[in-house]
């Protein structure tokens, strides 16, 4: 029962900060919570902790972490980020995508376990949080206060993210924006030049 309630409480805390905190910096913060649990997770089996509380507790924060960020957040991107004129097929895409990836986890958690034990597959998850974090990082825009039409606008001029408005500053957006101008400008029809 006191999983429901942290459940309840994390939903409501996330769904009462998403557009004064903001929704990319929920999920970096619900991410860290969630490696910070996966670490404390893999700790608890890699050093044979003997308090079974730190491994409880690990859970809750996970739970927690989760229902901050990925839980509510992930939904709410995917409902904003696709222009309208593809946004029904865009979030049907993200949604299989998700309960694929979710079924994924689901059959593949045990064997894991087996094959490599527990330190082993949760530090392969907590590796996966690494990632996600640098990916929100590098990739995600933050929507907090903008209009679905802004939200288009600025995905379409390819500075949304903080990783591509740095590239737009270097020497390679010339290239980047070129190689972009072509690939719009080619007939799929035509054979490629020689």
């Amino acid at each position: 029962m006191p999983h429901l309630a942290l459940l309840a409480l994390s939903t409501q805390v996330s769904a009462y900060l998403v557009d004064s905190f903001g929704r990319r910096r929920l999920l970096l913060v619900g991410i860290s919570l969630m490696g910070v649990a996966l670490l404390l997770m893999t700790l608890y089996f890699g050093l044979g902790w003997s308090s079974d509380w730190a491994l409880i507790g690990a859970m809750f924060l996970y739970v927690g972490g989760y229902q901050v960020g990925f839980g509510p957040i992930a939904w709410l991107l995917i409902s904003e980020v696709f222009p309208l004129s593809v946004r029904s097929e865009g979030m049907a895409i993200a949604v299989q995508t998700n309960f694929f990836f979710n079924l994924v986890v689901t059959l593949t958690f045990s064997v894991e376990l087996k094959a490599w034990g527990s330190t082993v597959t949760f530090a392969i998850f907590l590796a996966l949080i690494g990632v996600s974090l640098a990916f929100v990082k590098l990739f995600i825009p933050e929507t907090k206060g903008k209009t679905l039409e802004e939200i288009e606008e600025t995905l379409e001029s390819k500075t949304f993210s903080p990783a591509q408005r740095a590239l737009s500053k270097t020497r390679g957006a010339a290239f980047y924006e070129s190689v972009s101008l072509l690939a719009e400008d080619e007939d799929p029809t035509m054979p490629p030049p020689i």
